[in-house]
């Protein structure tokens, strides 16, 4: 991974997770959109994309949060093959109630699923 592409993907996960969570008040369900900009390696051969993040989440207590999210991100090969990945995730947010500066601190982990659709697939190609 290029040096461009992780601070870019840091930079994405940094502005996504100004998670709504921290805004939203204990016992209250909240709504989590977004967009996301994809800087892939030039060895790749996957065209840069943009698109968008939606997640939905509950405030259980006034540090912790269940947040299912999904994203959709579509781009294609320079040889014209078109790439389709759907990502969808159960995330807990627990908050360090520690803040530096404006940043809060909070430890997120989960479980989720990444599926890859290509058109034209290697079985239409002959």
């Amino acid at each position: 991974m290029s040096l461009r592409t992780k601070i870019s993907s840091a930079l994405l996960l940094s502005i996504g997770l100004i998670s709504p969570a921290v805004l939203a008040d204990e016992g209250q369900f909240y709504v989590a959109p977004g967009l996301q900009w994809m800087d892939f390696d030039d060895t790749t051969g996957l065209e840069k994309d943009s698109n968008y993040f939606l997640g939905f989440g509950y405030d259980f207590t006034d540090r912790l949060s269940f947040e299912l999210s999904s994203f959709d991100l579509d781009t294609m090969v320079s040889g014209g093959q078109e790439f389709d990945i759907d990502h969808y995730k159960l995330d807990a947010i627990y908050d360090l109630g520690v803040n530096i500066g404006v940043f809060d601190t909070f430890v997120l982990g989960g479980v989720g699923s990444c599926l890859l659709y290509t058109s034209p697939s290697p079985r239409d190609r002959g």
